[in-house]
């Protein structure tokens, strides 16, 4: 198949624009916003189209929206090819509405769309063998496309794997294994959770049976339970009515027994009081307050507290006493402290350094040279005179004879060489023209003349001779001329020593040096010691002023020049704190005398307030004791009389309530009825008590405590009514229960049903597995087919575009994956290499499917965009080589924008089998 020409009615930006190309490989140039990438997908639409069905894929809306036309309600596109066969044939897309849409044969004009019909348009891929998504997965590769197969190549082995399985014979096993897959997917399904497909629903089936039996099962077994709780209630509930009927009983036993000593103690009582209310209280209720408050207010009395040991007079005479609190420094302030420290330390530190001062004055003779040139005298003088050694001259004599030898051997040996020469040549004349035994014996006696001279030359040429007298020559100018430097040294150095007055010996020198090192070190320490001293007396200076101050503060003015009024107004100055500590330690007693004045004025007043408070309270006491018929002055006796007084009262008290309550409680028994009443109720409870418990057990009736009856009776009541309404609830679900009962059987039945059901489709799906596993072989045999092909191709390819780096490759048959062996023999995953390498890599192997899975169809062409972004450029000139050989036997379109595949393109390609078309770029919408 080749591609004439494709045009774009209505596409993307194009309006009615035709691209013509090549037979043989066609370089479309572009810059960006050229509409390259718009072209390579109309190529591709008018190909192949769009299938047509209801909904559209997320690759057909992404499609759609990128190359839409813009502002036109039309979508069209169409493109004419030439087949193998010569047919010429029109393929036409109408892609917004997918109705025009046909394949026309120009030259018969006959519509030829059902050859090539494919999910209800035409798809002119079918021509090659292949379809839209296998044709996009190998012959017609996107912008960008293989990087991105780089970073996920599953996505491009998807599509290998499809294009290789729609491809003549090596794709009927995996069509059979897809129509399998399809079959078991909707005939058999996967055991899953949310499948809905026969196996999971056999399976549910047989669950459903089984829970359904075991339900059935579970029912049963409850429905006897049930029978077996409500036989069990029935009895509980006839040993609580039994147990209710006991304590009955048992209550009006004990209510009987209750009355009857009720009617007996209401008698004793009532015989007791003679049948009269007792007084409710006693006639001398008020005196009684008075003594009870009389008694209490004596003894809440303070007791008499004993007087302080001195009285408020005596330490207000002791205050008026005391002298006023001093004004100045009770003790010296930490200022003046400070200062005295800083002003004795700086005076100490001065008269040391004073003591330290250089005592002996130093001075160097006066020489007018510098150190470094007294330095450069020490070392001439004591530098020797070099000795030039002994063998040198004779080394130079040597040598000399040897350069007179040479030129004599070299002399003598032209000579003979010349000789033997001309021997030799006369013998050749001679075994010319005269004979060969004369002709032979001139050739050898030339020969034995000339190899003489040769070896005449042996031994130590002339140019060796001259070179070892000239370094020899050298060598003993170098020698006289370093002593000559030596000498010449000396007596320079000799000659400024005399000139500046010192002898010319390496020690009078160095003593010089050592002086003025002296006096050096002297000027040293004496500028340091009088800096240092200068520091000291500024910093005494500055602290007897700081002393002075703090003093003149504290109000001791005092002169700081001089030190000794200074430091004894120091002196003056701790005396005057010391004293004002003195009064101020007196004054400070005031405070604490004005305290204990205030503690004894409130214990006097204290004193007086209770003893007024005693006096009242005895005032009562007298009082309350002459009520109550004492006479008596002194409160003690009349507490102790009033004492004896309630006592006496407290006894009438204690007999008067016992009376009340008797009477209370003889009201209680009667309960608002007469005592013959009480009598009447007491006989009437023992009859009842004799009639209930008719027919009981008398021992069972007996062991029922008394009191205890009542106390149970209204739980027992209560557990009979509970275990009662209990029973009829349990009843009536029984009922209930009984009308939705299912039968174990049923159930029984409907498992063996839905277990007949799942193994058939088990059996089933062993038999799809086992001819799936027929076929995967197939398959796989079928791989291993392609495999070698494939292989042979990327082998014969692979080292033209990596110029040698990668000569092999491997693809696994399962998985297409491609690896490539390097120059030391390694194999490494094609995408795990540079991006570039692993494009190329994955390019020829679209290729090489291409070719593959094409063969007895259409030869398939190659729609490339942009493929060498991201190829070095000796990379590139490779690769274009190779599609160039490969577009000898298929049609090769390639988009580019890269100046340098244009540049190739220009050069490489020639008409009328090759082309380059120039996009121009496109006018902004």
């Amino acid at each position: 198949m080749r591609i004439s020409s494709v045009t774009a009615h209505a596409f993307g930006p194009f309006r009615g624009e035709t691209l013509e190309f090549a037979d043989g490989m066609t370089v479309i140039v572009g810059d960006n916003e050229s509409g390259k990438s718009s072209w390579h997908a109309a190529i591709f639409a008018a190909l192949c189209g769009m299938r047509r069905r209801r909904g559209s894929s997320r690759a057909e809306q992404e499609f759609a929206r990128r190359h839409r036309p813009w502002g036109d309600d039309r979508w069209l596109v169409s493109a004419t090819l030439r087949l193998d066969d010569d047919r010429v044939i029109e393929m036409r897309q109408d892609l917004a509405n997918r109705v025009d849409c046909h394949a026309f044969d120009i030259t018969l004009g006959r519509d030829v769309s059902a050859e090539v019909m494919n999910d209800g348009t035409p798809d002119a891929s079918k021509w090659l063998g292949l379809d839209r998504s296998s044709f996009l997965a190998t012959a017609c590769i996107k912008q960008g496309q293989i990087l991105q197969v780089t970073e996920d190549a599953d996505a491009l082995q998807d599509h290998l794997q499809r294009a290789a399985a729609t491809a003549g014979g090596a794709g009927t096993a995996a069509k059979a294994i897809a129509r399998l897959n399809n079959f078991a997917r909707e005939r058999i399904g996967a055991d899953r959770t949310n499948s809905t497909k026969p196996l999971r629903q056999a399976w549910i089936s047989v669950e459903t049976a089984q829970n359904a039996l075991e339900k059935a099962k579970s029912v049963h077994d409850e429905y006897t339970n049930r029978l077996a709780q409500i036989s069990e209630l029935r009895q509980r509930l006839a040993e609580a009515k039994q147990a209710v009927r006991l304590h009955e009983a048992a209550s009006a036993r004990d209510e009987a027994l209750e009355l009857s000593r009720a009617t007996s103690r209401a008698k004793e009582i009532h015989e007791r009081l003679g049948g009269v209310e007792p007084p409710s209280a006693l006639e001398d209720d008020d005196l009684a307050s008075q003594v009870t408050g009389a008694l209490a207010t004596w003894r809440s009395c303070p007791p008499v507290s004993p007087p302080p040991q001195r009285t408020s007079e005596q330490i207000l005479n002791e205050i008026r006493a005391l002298p006023d609190h001093p004004e100045g420094d009770t003790e010296p302030h930490n200022r003046v402290i400070q200062a005295e420290k800083a002003a004795r330390e700086a005076q100490i530190q001065l008269e040391s350094h004073s003591r330290s001062a250089p005592r002996t004055e130093f001075s160097a003779p006066d020489v007018p040279a510098t150190d470094q040139e007294l330095f450069d005298l020490i070392q001439a003088i004591q530098l020797g005179v070099p000795d030039i050694p002994a063998g040198l001259s004779e080394r130079v004599r040597a040598a000399e004879g040897a350069v007179t030898r040479a030129q004599q051997r070299e002399r003598t040996s032209i000579i003979f060489i010349a000789i033997g020469a001309t021997l030799a040549a006369i013998g050749l004349l001679l075994l010319v023209t005269v004979g060969i035994l004369a002709g032979i014996g001139a050739v050898a006696a030339g020969t034995a003349v000339g190899v003489y001279g040769v070896l005449q030359r042996s031994g130590v040429s002339s140019t060796e001779a001259n070179r070892e007298f000239a370094e020899a020559r050298a060598a003993l100018q170098a020698a006289q001329h370093r002593a000559q430097e030596a000498h010449a040294l000396r007596q320079h150095a000799a000659a400024r020593c005399t000139a500046l007055g010192v002898s010319a010996t390496p020690e009078a020198l160095r003593a010089v040096l050592d002086a003025r090192t002296t006096e050096r070190e002297y000027q040293r320490q004496r500028a340091n010691w009088e800096k240092l001293h200068q520091e000291l007396v500024e910093a005494n200076t500055r602290a007897a002023s700081m002393l002075a101050a703090a003093l003149n503060e504290r109000g001791h003015y005092v002169n700081a020049s001089d030190s000794e009024s200074l430091f004894a107004a120091v002196d003056e100055y701790r005396r005057t704190c010391r004293e004002r500590a003195e009064l101020a330690a007196r004054a400070s007693r005031k405070a604490d005398l004005e305290r204990e004045l205030q503690v004894v004025l409130q214990a006097e007043r204290k004193i007086l307030e209770d003893q007024r408070s005693r006096d009242q309270a005895a005032e009562q006491l007298i009082v309350a004791a002459r009520e109550c018929g004492t006479e008596t002055h002194d409160p003690v006796e009349a507490a102790e009389a009033l004492q004896r007084w309630l006592d006496h009262r407290s006894e009438r008290l204690a007999e008067l309530d016992s009376k009340r309550d008797e009477w209370t409680e003889l009201q209680r028994l009667l309960d608002g009825q007469s005592l013959e009443e009480l009598e009447a109720s007491a006989g009437r409870a023992a009859l009842r008590a004799k009639q209930l418990a008719q027919d009981l057990d008398e021992n069972a009736l007996a062991s029922i405590p008394e009191l205890v009856a009542d106390e149970r009776l209204p739980e027992l009541r209560r557990a009979a009514a509970d275990t009662e309404r209990r029973l009829l609830t349990q009843e009536g679900e029984l009922q209930q229960f009984e009308r939705h009962f299912e039968s174990v059987s049923e159930a029984e039945e409907a498992l063996a049903r839905a277990q007949a059901k799942l193994d058939q489709v088990r059996e089933l799906k062993e038999t799809v597995e086992l001819t799936r596993g027929f076929l995967e072989r197939a398959q796989e045999q079928i791989h291993r087919d392609i495999t070698p092909i494939l292989v042979a191709t990327l082998r014969k390819w692979l080292p033209k575009i990596t110029h040698g780096r990668y000569s092999d490759a491997t693809i696994d048959p399962a998985t297409l994956q491609v690896k490539v062996r390097n120059e030391s023999g390694q194999l490494r995953e094609a995408h795990l290499l540079s991006h570039g390498t692993a494009e190329q890599t994955y390019l020829l192997l679209r290729i090489a499917l291409a070719d593959h899975v094409t063969r007895g169809h259409d030869t398939c062409p190659l729609v490339l965009d942009d493929i060498t972004v991201h190829t070095d450029s000796k990379r590139t000139r490779a690769l274009l080589d190779l599609l160039l050989e490969i577009a000898s036997e298929r049609q090769v379109i390639l988009f580019t924008q890269e100046q340098e595949v244009a540049e190739w393109a220009h050069s490489a390609l020639r008409a009328p089998g090759h082309a380059v078309r120039e996009l121009r770029q496109l006018a902004a919408a």
